[in-house]
This record gives C-alpha cells, structure tokens and sequence, in this order.
C-alpha cells in the first residue's frame, strides 16, 4: 500500500495544489486554513507528450480580489508495468506553468465554453506579464485533430527559456469545466460572505 502511495505522489504529486503561500507569498489558503478548492485534470500519452492542469479557485477576501490559479505541467514520464507493478506516467510540476485568471478573463473562458464566440479575444488570448517574464494564454474550441477546447500556454522567460504546454479538454471535460468555472464566479467576485 505505501508503495501504491508513494508511486501515485510520484506520478501525479502531492494529492492536492500547491498552497498559494508556495505559489505567490502568504495567501488566502493559510489565512483560511489551509483548504484551498482544486480541479485536477491528467492526460497522459505513450509519447510523453502529455500534460495535467490543476485549477485552484482563490476566493476574494478583505481587499483582495478573486481569482482562479491554473497550473500547468508537461509529461515528464511514460507510463510503465512491470509484472504487477504499474508506474503511472509522471508530470513536471516543478516547471509547470502557473497562471491567475481574474474575474474578466474567467468570463471570457466561460463564453468559449458555452459556444458564445469560439476563442477568448478574437483568438488573441491574453499576455500576463510580471518580473519573471511573460505568459501567452490562448483558449479556444477546436474542431481538428479532435473535437474539444484547447487550453494553450506559452511562457517566455527570457530569448533562451521558453515553455509551451498545452491542455485538451474534452467535450465532458469542458462541460464540468464550465460548469465549475460558473459557479466559481460569484466566489472570484464576492468572497464567500457575499451571499
């Protein structure tokens, strides 16, 4: 059993996010407790090519706004078997690139889920800069090769560090998807004790 766990941890990482203080500094999850919403999503492949994102709702609270944090790692191994042993594919979490959505942008992402326009942006997605560099954040519907909604990031750190991940969501994917980034929208906007 403790290898079963430890080979999950491992292929997957920790069973849950990663606490915002790891992310932005002391956040709204220690100042909550600890528990922080997560929406975890695995697509592994036999090319290596695969990706999984994480989704971390992060309430508005006092004088901080809402947001959505995505988090998204690249395959970093196939997965394997060995007599009984399975070894699930692992994913980069250490270079995975990380995102905060904010109110107007989760709307936009909603839109394309519900077939309102078929790209956030007229298919220019958004820039989000900081001082580690610049994330590209593409999102839109697609129809070739496979029918979904296509989550695609580009993160530039300098002319020599460049990352690109992608994510495919599936048509039942995207439907849990815009239906947990709906009802996220009044906690991004107002905190749990808006309402």
């Amino acid at each position: 059993m403790k290898e079963e766990q430890e080979s999950w941890v491992e292929a997957f990482g920790a069973p849950t996010a990663p606490k915002t203080a790891q992310i932005e500094g002391k956040g709204a999850s220690q100042q909550r407790g600890g528990f922080q919403p997560t929406l975890n999503f695995y697509h592994q492949n036999a090319r290596g090519t695969g990706s999984a994102l994480k989704i971390e709702l992060h309430p508005a609270h006092d004088a901080t706004a809402g947001s959505v944090m995505f988090v998204l790692a690249g395959q970093k191994s196939l997965a394997s078997r060995e007599g009984d042993v399975v070894r699930q594919a692992t994913f980069d979490w250490p270079s995975a690139v990380i995102f905060k959505v904010d109110f107007g942008e989760l709307a936009k992402m909603i839109a394309v889920l519900r077939g309102h326009v078929e790209a956030v942006n007229e298919g220019k997605g958004f820039l989000h800069k900081s001082a580690r560099g610049m994330v590209y954040i593409h999102f839109r519907q697609t129809t070739t090769p496979v029918e979904g909604f296509l989550l695609d990031v580009n993160r530039v750190r300098n002319a020599d560090e460049k990352t690109r991940l992608s994510f495919l969501f599936t048509a039942d994917e995207a439907l849990g998807l815009e239906l947990a980034l709906s009802a996220s929208m009044r906690l991004v906007a107002f905190g749990a004790r808006g309402f």
